[in-house]
């Protein structure tokens, strides 16, 4: 066929590409509500404290990844951490993909001690963000950039320890993907699909 990831693959895209400007509007509109639930999620009354502090988490660990998406496409981004008004966006400018990348390992770093290990969550919350997924993606972040020595120590730490979750290959491949196996003992992160 003559898809946009095709076109990519090929190395025939350019600027035009349905993907690109796809992933660039997706990014940047999650990342608004982010910035809008993160600026907002104070003013909500008798909210439960723990409750909002591991939302605040969630959303920050969202907003990393999707800054991760976009630096992994583009390199150099528009990198900003509030909802910005109209005269801002009109005159910000790409940030050096290095420091997009500092930005979401703080990020990472940080919600990775807010964030629970997958056991300490109810069974009506399963398949929430945790602490491993935080450390899991820091790993990626490094394995994306080559950084061989960080993505061993970062790996280790789900890997050699339970602090941050208990993880183990599950036995069977083909049963990884079966609804009766859902939230096995290899899942990190996953996107729930309700039929």
């Amino acid at each position: 066929g003559s898809s946009s990831e095709k076109a990519i693959s090929s190395g025939q895209a350019d600027a035009s590409n349905g993907r690109f400007s796809g992933e660039w509007r997706d990014c940047y509109a999650g990342i608004k509500t982010c910035h809008t639930f993160l600026e907002n999620v104070d003013r909500v009354p008798n909210m439960d404290e723990a409750l909002k502090t591991r939302m605040k988490a969630e959303a920050r660990f969202i907003r990393a990844y999707l800054y991760f998406r976009l630096t992994t496409w583009f390199g150099d981004v528009p990198l900003f951490d509030h909802d910005l008004n109209l005269s801002e966006s009109k005159s910000i400018a790409r940030t050096a993909q290095a420091q997009v990348l500092a930005f979401v390992r703080s990020e990472l770093d940080a919600v990775t001690e807010i964030l629970p290990a997958k056991e300490k969550y109810t069974d009506a919350d399963k398949g929430r963000i945790t602490s491993g997924a935080a450390v899991a993606l820091k790993a990626r972040t490094y394995l994306y950039s080559s950084d061989w020595a960080n993505v061993v120590t970062t790996c280790e730490k789900l890997i050699n320890t339970d602090t941050y979750g208990k993880y183990s290959l599950f036995s069977s491949y083909e049963g990884l993907f079966l609804p009766a196996n859902e939230f096995n003992s290899e899942v990190i992160l996953d996107l729930d699909y309700v039929p």
